[in-house]
């Protein structure tokens, strides 16, 4: 049914950009290394519960979820540029940024059509949650690099 369709995207989009306009007061609490395990942990999580589970109601909450680390960790990938970039080259960094994301984006299906070809669409969710768990643990021992302003 089409409108399941549209409740599960709005859901991620309202998540999204409520927790991407709530990053300031994020921010006060967490450092942008926290934020980012943060938001791998609870992205990772959402796929996995998205593999696990086949309820409606659940998919939303893995949706919501999905929104909310998205929409923070989006927000987060500025605030880590602009504290390691020079002023006078900020625009140029955030340029490279946005081409970055879109070329995540125009490369996400080449990438996963392979796998979810082989395995199925249910375990990539999956595939996907533990390659971004363990990406969530690099992160945790990565040094933070000390901000220019």
């Amino acid at each position: 049914d089409p409108k399941y369709i549209g409740i599960s995207m709005s859901v991620s989009a309202l998540c999204y950009g409520f927790f991407s306009l709530s990053y300031r007061y994020i921010i006060k609490f967490l450092s942008i290394k926290t934020i980012y395990v943060l938001t791998l942990f609870i992205v990772s999580c959402s796929f996995l519960l998205l593999f696990l589970v086949d309820s409606f109601f659940t998919v939303l909450i893995a949706l919501a979820l999905l929104g909310m680390g998205g929409g923070i960790m989006l927000v987060n990938n500025t605030a880590y540029l602009f504290s390691i970039c020079p002023e006078n080259a900020r625009a140029r960094a955030y340029g490279i940024l946005a081409s970055c994301i879109f070329l995540g984006q125009f490369l996400s299906p080449i990438i996963s059509q392979p796998i979810v070809r082989q395995m199925g669409l249910v375990d990539a969710f999956l595939i996907w949650s533990i390659v971004i768990f363990i990406v969530c643990i690099v992160f945790l021992f990565l040094k933070q690099k000390p901000r220019i302003n």
